[in-house]
């Protein structure tokens, strides 16, 4: 099995020189690396990392993102529990200019 060494992962992701993108996308090389290798121990299966990082990459665009952005809709122009008891929560209006 082939590991990517940490200065790998870094040149992979050249999207700043700041030092706190290339930490951010070195965790999350390692996660899903470390999750691809629990997948295959657990399920048996020979699954590619490309092949398993793509999957991994839909069912998050699919499950979660979607999740958060149909969501938005449903807080507004009704009514909530609050502090205060049942309050209206009204969308924001554009300031004037």
């Amino acid at each position: 099995m082939y590991l990517i060494r940490w200065q790998e992962s870094i040149l992979l992701n050249p999207l700043s020189d700041d030092g706190l993108y290339k930490i951010f996308f070195n965790i999350l090389d390692i996660a899903a690396i470390n999750a691809w290798v629990i997948y295959k121990e657990i399920t048996g299966t020979k699954i590619k990392r490309l092949d398993y990082f793509l999957n991994l990459a839909d069912d998050v665009q699919n499950n979660y993102v979607s999740s958060k952005t149909s969501g938005l809709s449903d807080f507004t122009d009704r009514p909530m529990a609050g502090p205060r008891g049942l309050q209206t929560v009204r969308p924001l209006k554009a300031p004037r200019r």
